[in-house]
């Protein structure tokens, strides 16, 4: 995957969305900066490829926005039918700090998190998980049979606490950098594209097939 997949697929994606009459720089963030950077590699404890540096060098997460309520999808091969497998409404992060839009009566603290704070959540809850916790979890695809791992990514993340992460330790077979799914609230982790750029290209699809509802909550001024 090169910096220049990464550019097309973020133009495809403005583009479809521009399409359906949507202020999408409204709806997200201007790129991140190398400050931003050095902040999550420290927390990382490794250098961040080029290619997710590029991706968020475009948009460093959504914005809280509430005229508009549009949030990325997670597409999951686990269920037959292609509509019953397609998750929405899921925001991508901000590198350090995102003020995304939290529901009413959630309480959660994952609304206002960043790759950041999750990353060192997950890294947390997670360290001590026994043996025993993951005979119920099934792993698809060229992934580490972990619920966590210090070189999964956290970039997206819905209202359930399921989250898509960048895969920096793939097993053999699989690719540096793609990008896997922890649906926790089903029991799984799966491999869901090869890299950022074809999951931004999922994003196009879907929204071209008019997969994605996009809903405009109130007027835009």
């Amino acid at each position: 995957m090169s910096t220049a997949d990464i550019d097309k697929a973020w133009d495809d994606l403005e583009r479809a969305l521009a399409e359906k009459i949507l202020p999408v720089f409204d709806n997200l963030n201007s790129g991140a900066t190398e400050a931003d950077f050095c902040q999550l590699e420290k927390t990382l404890g490794f250098p961040l490829p080029d290619a997710f540096k590029h991706f968020y060098a475009r948009h460093n997460g959504h914005l809280e926005i509430e005229a508009i309520d549009y949030g990325f999808s997670v597409r999951s091969p686990r269920y037959a039918s292609f509509r019953d497998y397609l998750y929405t409404d899921y925001f991508l992060f901000s590198l350090v700090f995102m003020p995304v839009f939290k529901p009413d009566n959630q309480d959660a603290d994952i609304w206002d998190a960043s790759i950041v704070d999750f990353y060192t959540q997950k890294h947390l809850e997670f360290q001590e998980i026994s043996a025993d916790s993951l005979d119920d979890f099934d792993f698809v695809g060229p992934v580490q049979a972990q619920l966590w791992h210090p070189r999964w990514v956290p970039i997206c993340v819905s209202g359930e606490g399921d989250v898509v992460c960048v895969d920096y330790a793939p097993l053999d077979g699989g690719a540096l950098g793609q990008v896997i799914y922890c649906k926790y609230s089903e029991n799984f982790v799966q491999v869901i594209a090869e890299s950022l750029a074809e999951y931004l290209q999922m994003q196009t699809e879907d929204l071209n097939q008019g997969l994605i509802q996009v809903t405009l909550n109130e007027p835009l001024s």
